[in-house]
């Protein structure tokens, strides 16, 4: 995840709150637990890369 600050063009997941507390936590342990907070991640990956 850190790696994508680098990319071209750069996701920065610290920008928000939520997303910054997303990749600091552990992943989950239970399956669903893991889908969901992926899922989370993935959308807002997602949205980072929208054009404005």
């Amino acid at each position: 995840m850190a790696g994508l600050a680098t990319a071209d063009p750069p996701l920065v997941l610290s920008s928000h709150p939520v997303s910054r507390r997303l990749i600091a936590e552990p992943s989950p342990q239970k399956t669903a637990d893991y889908k969901y907070r992926e899922d989370l991640i993935d959308a807002h990956m997602f949205s980072l890369a929208l054009p404005v």
